[in-house]
């Protein structure tokens, strides 16, 4: 997956994270696990309600049932994405908390 914060198009390091048909499905993937293990942290009604009709297609492809949407559902895979990577890519000191440690609220609120 591609670093925190940065993609690479045409070698040049820019804001964003690259959504492509090669990181999508573990996107999806880990919100699928999160879904599973740990339903309580999810608490929009939109959300849920676009997991119920967030589909695969014939084409083996994910996304929103027709006349439904996924923004939510790809928002969050999205920044569970990067939260994951940022847990994973810290380091453990010994106190307990990664080296690179962030509060999750930091993340959402400025």
């Amino acid at each position: 997956m591609p670093a925190v914060g940065t993609e690479l198009r045409r070698g040049e390091k820019k804001a964003g994270w690259l959504t492509s048909v090669a990181s999508r499905p573990g996107m999806v993937g880990r919100l699928g696990v999160l879904l599973v293990e740990q339903p309580e942290i999810f608490q929009s009604a939109r959300l849920l309600g676009e997991c119920r009709t967030f589909v695969r297609h014939g084409n083996g492809k994910t996304g929103a049932a027709n006349g439904a949407h996924d923004d939510c559902v790809m928002a969050m895979a999205l920044a569970q994405a990067v939260r994951a990577e940022m847990v994973e890519g810290s380091r453990d000191t010994g106190s307990g908390r990664g080296e690179h440690a962030v509060s999750w609220s930091a993340l959402c609120w400025p």
